[in-house]
């Protein structure tokens, strides 16, 4: 049987679940579709200096925003791109790159490493072992 010890996208996600759809931050549901190069290409531009669009989010009106990840988005920064378009859904779809988005994509990654840190392998033992330390004193 194969199992995946830490999903960081499925970490992700339950972050952000956890401090703003509980919170009351977020009305509505936010979906997340990962697209091809092509298909993103159709949706926004490439920034300067980019060599592809990593991800954006589209707001529509009467429907919920709909978060798109390239998918040549390597699995490691997925999270990373999650949470800025996550941002956006807090901010709102006029709010840009503004001092709120920032402290939203601040709180999401920090809730997000601490997280990553309590369900990591490294993480776990790094518990057990200051769980032995404390039982020593």
């Amino acid at each position: 049987m194969l199992t995946l010890e830490f999903n960081p996208i499925e970490t992700m996600i339950e972050t952000c679940n956890e401090m703003f759809r509980n919170g009351g931050f977020i009305e509505q549901d936010v979906n997340i579709k990962i697209i091809s190069d092509r298909e993103m290409n159709q949706h926004g531009k490439v920034p300067k200096g980019k060599v592809f669009l990593s991800g954006m989010i589209v707001f529509r009106e009467g429907q919920n925003p709909e978060i798109l990840i390239n998918d040549l988005v390597a699995m490691m920064h997925m999270p990373e791109v999650i949470a800025h378009e996550m941002a956006h859904a807090i901010a709102g779809a006029n709010a840009g790159h503004g001092e709120f988005f920032e402290a939203a994509f601040g709180a999401i990654m920090v809730a997000y490493k601490k997280t990553k840190a309590m369900r990591s392998v490294e993480g776990k033992a790094m518990i057990k072992d200051l769980i032995a330390l404390a039982e020593k004193l």
